[in-house]
């Protein structure tokens, strides 16, 4: 893995800024409080998110701003990734947001787990890891603070031996050896409740030969009952045949009792039927006998014609009578115009239309000629009031004709619908002589029916009468049947019970077998855990940590003695890792060391430190960068100088160092200048 380039917002002391990183040594060169340390911490901020203890976000977001985020490419093995990390100010405090993940050209969003699990994947860490608060390998192998380094070396050897075993994952041997603890303590458990659980596994067996005895005196008990049983069943079924043939017989006459007292009501219904019907001929015989007193002898003969005839005269002579009429009018009109016109005349002087004078002769000549047509009017007004009273007297008589004609066309009318009713009474008498006939005949079937029934009768009697002695005779064979039926299912439900027992003994029988057998393997894998496997993963533990202490030893040692010329002074670790330094070959502690000294004793163990990681964690994918924050605090001029030789001798693909001393730009490959105005800090160009 090596760092290309980040991009900073609203982090610490920074609000908008990108930082290219080079291959090779790399400087973060500036004063103290510049912002030389945030970049690291961002750095592993983008990788693997805030923590709570190591790296809250409260320490990452800048002071005043909602929302902050972290942009970082890395290479690994040549391939460019992108990983951005956001966040943002919320209701409970500094909180991550969902960021994402470029690999291949491939964006994924991912929340800030998601993106942990993605990281510790492509570095290669172990995958038990991904749900620890710290990041163990990536703090001891790429970036250390100092002071956490210092921490390390003086923590109890406990603590110290405790997160030594998570880096170099040896700590997986105390956890088996614990989790041992756990599974023996179970298994002593589990054996004491199937010791409990089989302790009466003999008693059980004898019950169960007990149960199986009692269940072959019940089964021969059985057998020696199915014979009476047989019988009783066999004398039931033959008192049963023999009821149900009387019962029929019963059924038999009793159906011929219903149809004699069926035949009998019917017989009654049929007197009374033909009492009515004799009642009924009586009175249709009077009402025919008047009938045809009133019919015989009357004109029926239909008058329909000679009325019409009458009518149409009339409507001729109406029509002959509106002539006149009109005539009549027409002549009184002429004559008051011929008066109206004389007397005009008589009175004219001059004429309307020439305007010449009348003569009185003219005017008398008028006259005269209209008296004239007066007269000749009066004679025809004579002769049309004659004609008006002939037409008048024929068209009463006419009416009167009508009238008579209408009386007898009613009077026939009547006579026809007495006729008719005189036919249906006729045909009613008939009717009713024919069923008098036929109820007659009836009652003579009806009396031979009634007969044959009483004779039938009184064959049956006999069957009758053995029907209930029948009856009580298949009562009491059912009863024995019944008594040697509940014998029986008394003793099949005792030997039910008996083989139920048996199942449940059988099955608690096997039960204790099987925990007996599984309390044998039980023993043998509690023998197993405690007296070979967990002597054997303390040894393993044992063996991989000495072997690591012994690689950790000779590393510190020549570390030191690179940073350390001084022959009086050595380091060396103990069995446990607690480094023990020796001064004029006495042993003393490392809080009698000068600054220098113990910052080279700090520096020797992350060194040394790191490359045991890389070698023994063999999958990861940060062995090609290291990152040292202020490794030369308390260094002497001779000291800074050895700082060259170490990094030649790491042989690392990229170094990154944040320090203020400049003596360092000289032996490293680049340096990147970072300052700090009005509390905003840049990189400078």
């Amino acid at each position: 893995m090596q760092l290309k380039r980040l991009v900073l917002r609203n982090i610490r002391s920074y609000t908008d800024a990108a930082i290219d990183f080079p291959q090779g040594s790399v400087l973060l060169a500036g004063d103290i409080g510049s912002g030389k340390s945030t970049i690291l911490l961002a750095v592993e901020f983008a990788l693997f998110g805030i923590k709570a203890s190591e790296l809250p976000g409260s320490s990452l977001l800048r002071h005043g701003k909602r929302e902050g985020s972290v942009e970082l490419v890395f290479s690994i093995d040549g391939r460019d990734i992108l990983i951005k990390r956001v966040l943002k100010q919320a209701a409970n405090g500094i909180v991550q947001d969902a960021g994402y993940l470029i690999r291949d050209g491939v964006k994924k969003d991912a929340t800030p787990k998601e993106l942990r699990a993605l990281v510790f994947e492509i570095l290669g860490y172990p995958k038990d890891l991904v749900g620890k608060s710290k990041d163990l390998i990536y703090r001891y192998t790429v970036y250390t603070p100092q002071e956490a380094m210092k921490e390390i070396l003086t923590a109890k050897k406990e603590e110290r031996l405790d997160i030594l075993r998570r880096v170099f994952n040896v700590d997986k041997y105390k956890r088996i050896r614990e989790n041992s603890v756990i599974v023996l303590g179970a298994l002593k458990e589990r054996r004491k409740e199937l010791e409990g659980f089989s302790a009466n596994l003999p008693e059980k067996k004898r019950e169960r030969e007990e149960l199986e005895e009692e269940q072959r005196g019940i089964a021969g008990r059985i057998a020696e009952l199915q014979p009476a049983l047989g019988e009783a069943r066999k004398m039931a079924r033959e008192k049963a045949a023999a009821l149900e043939k009387a019962e029929k017989e019963a059924r038999e006459a009793q159906l011929l009792r219903r149809e004699l007292a069926g035949l009998e009501a019917r017989m009654g219904a049929i007197l009374e039927q033909r009492k009515r019907n004799a009642a009924e001929l009586e009175r249709t015989a009077k009402e025919i006998l008047v009938l045809e007193n009133e019919t015989q002898g009357r004109d029926i003969a239909d008058h329909a014609k000679g009325i019409m005839e009458r009518m149409s005269a009339l409507q001729s002579k109406e029509k002959e009578l509106r002539a006149v009429h009109q005539s009549v009018s027409s002549l009184l009109t002429k004559k008051e115009q011929s008066e109206d016109t004389a007397r005009k005349v008589m009175t004219l002087d001059d004429c309307p239309l020439c305007r010449q004078r009348v003569a009185h002769s003219h005017k008398e000549t008028i006259a005269a000629d209209e008296a004239r047509k007066q007269k000749e009017w009066d004679s025809l007004l004579v002769k049309e009031k004659q004609r008006e009273s002939e037409i008048t007297g024929a068209m009463g008589a006419l009416q009167k004709e009508a009238d008579e004609l209408r009386k007898r066309q009613g009077e026939a009318a009547a006579l026809r619908v007495k006729l008719q009713t005189l036919g249906r009474r006729r045909q009613d008498r008939m009717l009713k002589e024919g069923e008098q006939e036929s109820l007659k005949k009836e009652i003579g079937q009806i009396s031979v029916r009634k007969l044959d029934l009483i004779l039938q009768l009184g064959q049956k009697k006999a069957a009758e009468e053995g029907y209930q002695s029948a009856k009580e005779e298949v009562e009491k064979a059912r009863g024995k049947e019944q008594k040697a039926e509940l014998e029986h299912l008394g003793m099949k439900k005792e030997l039910e019970g008996v083989q139920r027992l048996l199942a449940v003994i059988g099955k608690d029988i096997r039960e204790k077998s099987g925990a007996v057998e599984k309390l044998k393997r039980l023993r043998g894998v509690h023998e197993w855990l405690s007296a070979f496997f967990m002597n054997l993963m303390l040894t393993m533990e044992r063996h991989v940590m000495l072997q690591i202490n012994k690689e950790f030893s000779e590393l510190f040692r020549n570390w030191f003695s690179t940073l350390m010329e001084d022959e009086m002074l050595s380091v060396r670790l103990d069995d446990e890792f607690t480094p023990l330094i020796e001064q004029d070959g006495y042993e003393t502690s490392i809080d009698n060391l000068s600054g220098g000294e113990k910052t080279s004793v700090a520096l020797s163990y992350r060194l040394a430190l790191n490359r045991v990681i890389n070698d023994v964690v063999a999958e990861i994918k940060t062995r090609d960068i290291l990152m040292l924050d202020e490794p030369t605090d308390g260094f002497s001029t001779e000291q800074l100088d050895k700082v060259r030789e170490v990094l030649e001798t790491l042989r690392i693909g990229q170094v990154i160092i944040v320090s203020h001393e400049a003596k360092i730009e000289s032996f490293v490959d680049n340096v990147i200048r970072i300052a700090k105005q009005d509390h905003v800090s840049r990189v400078v160009v």
